[in-house]
């Protein structure tokens, strides 16, 4: 009905009917293109992300939801998280990504709900050097640790110091002492004076030596916390590199959960799940699972180029 609506038209236009069928190709060519499985889905509403040429595709889906704007807005953080977890990166916007929405299909099931499939895109150039940004950061903020590492250290010498300053106040101490113990001598009519001045220098010096002492088991405590920091520092890293050494070394696609948890142990973390897919996080290596299958490694830059 349609074409002989057209062809009406194009008649009294007196435009060939041949132009019709020209323009009747140019207007449903892309619906064809976007061609649906047997069940009337487009074949992307299949997959969670796939890529082509420099672009990322994402799909999110929200099913049985009540309105269907509430189901593009779900469906949309869906797709997001999906390309937010092939990234590794928490914050898309800050990392200045932008995506865009490609597609979407809707259908509505019998009891009034209805399934929402939202395709994204983003450009896959920017989004791998947004992450190698963000490793970089990181990076900067392991040396930032390792400074302040090296300014306690720096704090607790100042401690030695300032020691060595006290004993040299103890030692002119002494010597005050011993030059009233020689007044004291000289003037024998004032002995009880001296007496009481002598014992409350006595107790000064008392006072000191309690002092450094406090200084001395003050620094013996700094000098343990010290030592922990940088055992705890290194345990932190070589944990790190070697469960990511391990990811790299042992984990192949095709493995199972099974397989890759009695090779590397239990996961640092498990990623969000999408249906039969899934993330376990060795560190800064990401293993990606498909129906409990490896499909694909992330390896950070340090490991990918040895």
């Amino acid at each position: 009905m349609f074409l002989a609506y057209m062809k009406n038209i194009f008649c009294n236009l007196k435009i060939p009917f041949l132009s019709i069928i020209f323009v009747s190709t140019i207007l449903f060519f892309p619906l064809l293109c976007l061609s649906a499985t047997e069940d009337n889905h487009p074949f992307w509403t299949e997959k969670s992300s796939f890529i082509e040429g420099n672009i990322l595709y994402a799909v999110g889906v929200a099913s049985n939801v009540k309105t269907v704007e509430t189901g593009r807005e779900s469906a949309f953080a869906k797709a997001k998280a999906e390309i937010m977890n092939y990234a590794q990166i928490a914050n898309l916007d800050g990392a200045g990504i932008i995506i865009e929405t490609q597609m979407t299909y809707e259908e509505k099931n019998k009891d009034g709900t209805y399934n929402i499939y939202r395709l994204i895109k983003t450009d896959l150039d920017k989004l791998l050097s947004a992450q190698k940004d963000l490793q970089n950061t990181s990076q900067k903020k392991m040396e930032e640790m390792i400074k302040i590492i090296e300014i306690n250290k720096a704090i607790t010498d100042g401690f030695i110091n300032k020691r060595g300053e006290i004993e040299d106040l103890t030692k002119k101490g002494g010597q005050i002492l011993s030059e009233l113990e020689k007044i004291k001598k000289s003037v024998s009519e004032k002995g009880a004076e001296f007496d009481a001045l002598y014992s409350r220098l006595q107790k000064e010096v008392e006072s000191r030596n309690i002092v450094i002492s406090k200084i001395e088991e003050k620094k013996k405590i700094l000098d343990r916390q010290n030592e922990s920091l940088e055992q705890l520092h290194k345990q932190i890293i070589e944990r790190i590199l070697n469960k990511e050494i391990k990811v790299k070394k042992y984990i192949t696609k095709g493995m199972t959960e099974e397989d890759v948890e009695s090779l590397i142990g239990k996961p640092d973390s498990v990623g969000p799940y999408y249906g039969n897919q899934k993330t376990w996080h060795y560190g800064r290596a990401t293993v990606y699972f498909t129906n409990e299958i490896v499909t694909d490694l992330s390896l950070p830059n340090v490991l990918m180029n040895p």
